[in-house]
């Protein structure tokens, strides 16, 4: 099974020199581009090299609505920061971190065993086997809950297959509802040394995510979903590795707080998708520890037909792009070829 179509949001945005800045997301089933709508007239006139600043000025206009808005402001943030970054002609990486030297090279997360529940078990170990013979040191399966000992045995299949030298974790996508419930499920993988189980509860139950951190033993992941450097605190507190995604949380501007509030917290920062520009998030805060990769032969990532160029990634390393900008090569011609609508302001 593949996705024929994907919802994305494309944002692009000029300064009064024509310099040009860029952003992509997901839709997720909620009204982006409504919101886009509703908040991006108060980033107009905006200094775009203080994201910061703007992004606090619409929270500040839409507190009551800020939730339901968050996806569309993050997509402005974004799109300032990498006019920030063009007009200082220097890569996000280094306008984030001025004087320290920067990683040129970031390890990469392979993400594996979607339509695992459609799928025989040797044919996730095949397209595992496939990561592997990339370099990808880090794969992350999609669990399939519904199915009773399915997943213990695709690990025990992965693990029989590539050893210990591998380091697998899993996705839960929020499977639970009840800490009795994710105990149950998540002992039967503890005997595989998961590098982590994320998201076992929604977002919003970050409590029962630290109650289950507490009880099982094993490595927890959370943060994706969240609303503003609020829910990051949540998760922070939560969970072990902090998911960021700059394109949905609160844009760079947030991420880039919640990374530098996970480290004294003892926590690892692991970015949501989105390779360019967490490579450059992941070169100037050594906090974060890899980038995540979704390949295109999982039928499941399209963002790639709206690109200009794609991420380098050779022996599971992403190499950062050292161009100006936040490192996203948009080709506006294909995402106007591809748009359903097109808002203009």
């Amino acid at each position: 099974m593949v996705y024929r179509t994907r919802d994305y949001v494309a944002v692009r945005a000029m300064d009064s020199d024509g310099l040009v800045g860029y952003a992509l997301g997901f839709a997720r089933g909620v009204g982006v581009v409504d919101g886009l709508r509703t908040i991006a007239p108060l980033a107009i006139g905006r200094r775009p090299t203080d994201p910061t600043a703007m992004l606090e000025s619409v929270r500040r206009a839409f507190i009551p609505g800020w939730p339901g808005l968050v996806r569309s402001a993050s997509l402005l943030d974004v799109a300032f920061w990498d006019i920030a970054a063009k007009m200082a002609g220097v890569p996000l990486a280094r306008l984030i971190e001025p004087t320290r030297e920067l990683r040129a090279q970031i390890p990469a997360l392979a993400v594996a065993g979607y339509f695992a529940d459609q799928r025989s078990v040797e044919s996730v170990v095949q397209e595992v086997g496939a990561r592997v013979t990339e370099g990808y040191r880090r794969v992350k399966l999609v669990l399939t809950p519904g199915l009773r000992g399915r997943d213990v045995a695709v690990f025990s299949a992965l693990r029989a297959a590539f050893g210990r030298e591998l380091a697998l974790s899993c996705d839960a996508h929020a499977a639970w509802q009840t800490v009795d419930e994710a105990l149950a499920a998540c002992r039967t993988l503890k005997p595989f040394g998961l590098e982590f189980i994320e998201d076992p509860f929604a977002p919003q139950a970050w409590r029962l995510t630290r109650q289950l951190r507490a009880t099982l033993g094993v490595p927890i992941a959370a943060g994706e979903d969240v609303v503003g450097i609020e829910g990051f605190e949540d998760a922070i507190e939560a969970a072990d590795v902090v998911r960021i995604d700059a394109t949905s949380s609160g844009g760079v501007t947030t991420a880039l707080s919640a990374i530098d509030r996970s480290q004294p917290a003892g926590r690892s920062v692991l970015p949501v998708i989105w390779p360019g520009i967490n490579a450059q998030l992941a070169a100037a805060r050594p906090i974060v520890s890899a980038v995540e990769v979704i390949p295109r032969d999982t039928g499941v990532e399209l963002s790639w037909q709206l690109l200009r160029s794609e991420p380098v990634i050779a022996d599971g390393i992403c190499a950062v792009d050292t161009e100006a900008g936040a490192g996203l090569a948009l080709d506006w011609d294909a995402v106007t070829r591809s748009a359903d609508a097109i808002l203009k302001l």
